[in-house]
């Protein structure tokens, strides 16, 4: 009887950490998300200006290209900020988390993320692959920092009984 006990207590304990690993990683997923649309903008604005300046930069190739490479270096900086956040130290609530602190995660996991894809393509290193871990570096910080502060600013009302999302979010339909 008591090796059963000890069993199922095991059981809820690891179904419980599971489930706090799970939304941890739909937490940075969903930073991910965000990060990647903010990059595909940034990535389009790129393409925009150096195209009206008509000199040919580090990016001169096509829209979806420029747009693609973006929205990675985004998601990679947005995700890699709150994996450092989550890794480094207690993660504090939302008063209290800090902008500068998520803009420095956020600026090095962005300045990492073409780092670390000139070290597995093999490329040798240049001045123009620091010019962009620099600017995705910024670009990295002030998604992040941004995230927070717009968090930080929404309001924090329930969702109304009836709604379709207080229905998702209550587990109706699940099978």
């Amino acid at each position: 009887m008591g090796q059963l006990w000890t069993h199922q207590f095991a059981c809820s304990v690891g179904r419980h950490r599971m489930g706090a690993w799970f939304r941890k990683l739909k937490g940075l997923l969903g930073l991910g998300s965000i990060g990647g649309i903010l990059g595909a903008v940034f990535g389009g604005l790129w393409w925009l200006i150096e195209g009206m300046v008509g000199v040919p930069g580090f990016f001169a190739g096509t829209l979806g290209w420029t747009i693609g490479i973006w929205s990675g270096f985004g998601a990679v900086a947005t995700s890699g900020a709150g994996l450092l956040l989550a890794t480094l130290g207690r993660v504090p609530a939302l008063e209290r988390l800090s902008p500068t602190r998520m803009f420095g995660y956020g600026a090095l996991a962005g300045a990492l993320a073409p780092t670390a894809l000139l070290v597995i393509v093999g490329m040798p290193w240049s001045l123009a692959f620091a010019v962009l871990a620099g600017v995705s570096g910024l670009f990295g910080g002030l998604a992040a920092s941004g995230l927070v502060i717009v968090a930080k600013q929404a309001p924090d009302t329930p969702l109304a009984e009836g709604s379709e999302l207080g229905a998702l979010g209550s587990g109706a339909g699940r099978v």
